[in-house]
């Protein structure tokens, strides 16, 4: 053993090395002389002893005492540990404990009778405890803005409610037969994972095989949540409830798990960790296909308030910096909560819940889940750069498919419009105001960037070209561009009271984003897009019955007639979809009655003679125009999603004509896009039906008689 070292400072002319060990050799340790090195030679009293210099002997370590604070840290241990005996073996003797097994088993036994009594006394205890186990998805750490009991520690309140929730909570009656467990989570990973991409295949699998499920009340909610999600996909009747008739009801399919899911999350004032970010992620995916788009906007901003809380729409919050998995898993979650509730906010009209100025969080990475997990294990090393600031540019060429493109335009395209939008459908406006009186240039300044965005940023590979793509690749792509198209409606829609010629905007993007969901149709892959195309076929949908309904200057006869025949291919749509969705069915349903209204003219009694006939000749060689689709309509130019609202050769009508409130057209556009201080008629039941289509998630229109057809109606085909 060589303890020598050298010293690395240079030596000025004239001045002697000495050398210094960090202990001393063993003949100098025996004299109790300084040892001094003198090279890589033995050391000077060795040397001029002519002894060998060695360094065998073992140095003796003096450890420090242990300092106050430890020691009052295990007398206070000490003490608690005596009181605990003196309560579970009242008597005993603490100056002389049992030394051996054998002797301490009255104290093993005195504490099983009182641990037993204890029970007896709670009634809580009757119901297995499941205490969550530790997890790196599950910890979060503590925010600095609550109230905490001492440092980084949790509230009290919030301690106890989750043990009894966790107490509570057994639920072990609904779990799945191993059989049918299995075959939902093939159908989850393999029917929706694959285009929604809230959860990483890999971790929740092996957390699911080592039964996480049965030790935390947070991932057992999540399993839950993916039996309902997948349940739709299922033929096996064991996952749908029994009706009056005794047979299996498939519009409620997976109510059973949904319910326990829900049941299963932590009360609002517990904070959410992971597994519940990503079981609200997923309920509200279920509820959008089974429940109504006002519930389902109901829910997506609960649990949107209860993210915020929790900071998951901060890029910087600490809570969620435990890895790089969490961190691009909780991105996954919140930004399909993002997006959801954008599209419920735009069908229904409504603002957001959270204020989109403090949402800061970037987009996950756009990558596969084998690319995820080996970014993640790289990452782990002390070598590479933090995790957290890797951005898509990171992950090499892995992530350039149509599809994952697609994903981050769509996640763009989402943050950079969306969110404009729900500031303007937030605003509140005077009872007395005019549709006018908006700030009508931020509207338009909005639609025109939107155009503009639309047709120079999103990138030429994921414009709407569906073909020789994957089934993966084409959903995506079409949620994309269905997206945009979409946002592209809902903002013209709303200049078209101050400019009547922007329907003719909204009527060419309906026509396209027609074309996209006429071309999934023809895949066979329009129920994997069940959860959103419902809402996308909504807004066209209003259009073509908008223009088709009403005698607009600006609305040739064949733009008419063009509009009446998709009224018809929309209502196909949510016909293929009404087998799926509860939805799409009562849509379908309500948008039958309508068209029915406009052939027996009930609609506008008080519109033109000529209109009357015109509508009514083109209703009725056009009305079974859907059996008969034309090929043609699934070739869509680059240029077909885009109109151009401020051509020249438009004529612009002027909103300050006194007649132009007079005609039936703007009544049905003051009720149908629910423009603000604009009171609305109804000429008729039927109107009124049309004013709740906009808003379809109001109960009235599901119960409401006039909007519902007759008894005898055996429904869609």
């Amino acid at each position: 053993m060589d303890n020598r070292t050298s010293s690395n400072k240079p030596l000025t002319s004239g001045q002697k090395y000495v050398g210094r060990a960090p202990r001393a050799c063993d003949s100098c340790r025996k004299m109790k002389v300084k040892c001094h090195l003198n090279g890589a030679g033995p050391c000077r009293n060795c040397q001029a002893a002519s002894r060998p210099c060695t360094f065998d002997a073992l140095g003796v370590k003096r450890e420090k005492p242990p300092p106050k604070r430890e020691v009052q840290k295990l007398k206070s241990k000490l003490s608690k540990f005596e009181r605990f005996l003196e309560s579970v073996a009242p008597g005993i003797d603490l100056t002389n404990l049992p030394e051996t097994t054998e002797d301490a088993k009255y104290i093993v036994e005195n504490f099983k009778s009182f641990n037993s009594a204890s029970k007896k006394k709670d009634n809580l205890q009757s119901v297995g405890f499941c205490k969550p186990e530790k997890n790196e998805l599950i910890g979060l750490w503590p925010s600095p803005s609550r109230l905490f009991h001492g440092s980084f520690g949790q509230p009290l309140v919030e301690k106890h409610m989750q043990e009894l929730h966790t107490r509570y909570n057994d639920l072990s009656s609904y779990q799945p037969p191993n059989d049918l467990a299995q075959n939902l989570l093939d159908l989850y990973f393999r029917k929706i994972n694959v285009f929604e991409h809230i959860l990483h295949e890999g971790e929740f699998l092996g957390n699911y095989y080592t039964d996480l499920a049965k030790r935390n009340t947070s991932f057992r909610a999540l399993t839950f949540a993916v039996y309902a999600a997948a349940a739709r996909f299922c033929p096996d009747p064991r996952v749908c409830p029994i009706d009056e008739e005794g047979k299996p009801n498939r519009e409620a399919a997976g109510a059973l798990y949904l319910s326990a899911s829900a049941f299963l999350l932590p009360p609002p004032i517990i904070p959410c960790n992971l597994f519940d970010l990503q079981t609200m992620a997923l309920i509200c995916y279920t509820i959008t296909t089974c429940c109504s788009p006002m519930t389902a906007w109901f829910s997506t901003t609960l649990y949107m308030k209860r993210a915020q809380a929790v900071g998951a729409h901060r890029e910087n919050s600490q809570r969620w910096s435990v890895s790089m998995m969490k961190d691009q898993l909780r991105k996954k979650a919140m930004w399909y909560l993002i997006s959801r509730e954008m599209q419920l906010c735009m069908c229904l009209g409504r603002g957001s819940s959270i204020n989109q100025k403090y949402v800061d969080i970037e987009f996950p990475l756009c990558v596969d889940d084998e690319t995820l997990t080996r970014l993640c294990e790289a990452n782990a090393s002390p070598n590479s750069k933090n995790s957290l600031q890797l951005d898509q540019s990171d992950v090499g060429p892995c992530s350039n498919s149509i599809g994952y493109v697609s994903m981050k335009a769509f996640f763009s395209v989402k943050k950079k419009f969306g969110c404009g939008l729900q500031k303007v459908l937030g605003k509140t406006n005077k009872p007395e105001s005019k549709a006018w009186d908006w700030d009508v240039g931020k509207v338009s300044t909005l639609a025109r960037d939107l155009d503009n965005y639309i047709k120079t940023q999103i990138p030429i590979n994921v414009k709407w070209k569906p073909e020789n793509q994957s089934a993966e690749d084409l959903i995506i792509n079409a949620r994309l561009n269905g997206g945009a198209l979409s946002l592209q409606i809902s903002i013209h829609r709303l200049l078209i009271q101050t400019n009547p010629t922007e329907i003719l905007t909204c009527l060419s993007a309906s026509s396209a984003l027609l074309d996209i969901l006429e071309y999934v149709r023809c895949r066979g892959l329009l129920e994997e897009t069940s959860s959103w195309s419902t809402y996308m076929a909504t807004l066209p949908t209003l259009s073509f019955l908008y223009a088709a309904c009403g005698t607009h200057e600006c609305v040739s006869p064949a733009d008419r007639a063009n509009a009446w025949a998709n009224v018809h291919r929309c209502i196909n749509i949510l016909s293929a979809l009404s087998s799926s969705t509860f939805l799409a069915g009562k849509l379908r349903n309500s948008l039958d009655n309508l068209v029915q209204a406009c052939i027996r003219e009930e609609l506008f009694p008080d519109s033109a003679s000529h209109s009357k006939n015109f509508k009514k000749r083109e209703v009725n060689v056009l009305y079974d125009y859907s059996n008969k689709p034309d090929p043609k309509v699934f070739q869509m130019a680059e240029t077909s999603s885009i109109y151009d609202p401020h051509s020249e050769n438009l004529k612009v009508l002027d909103p300050q004509n006194p007649n132009f409130f007079t005609v039936p057209e703007s009544i049905l556009d003051a009720s149908l896009f629910e423009f603000p201080g604009v009171e609305v008629y109804s000429c008729s039941k039927i109107s009124r039906g049309i004013y709740l289509l906009t808003n379809p998630g109001v109960d009235s229109l599901i119960n409401d008689s006039s909007a519902l057809p007759p008894a005898s109606y055996k429904g869609p085909c």
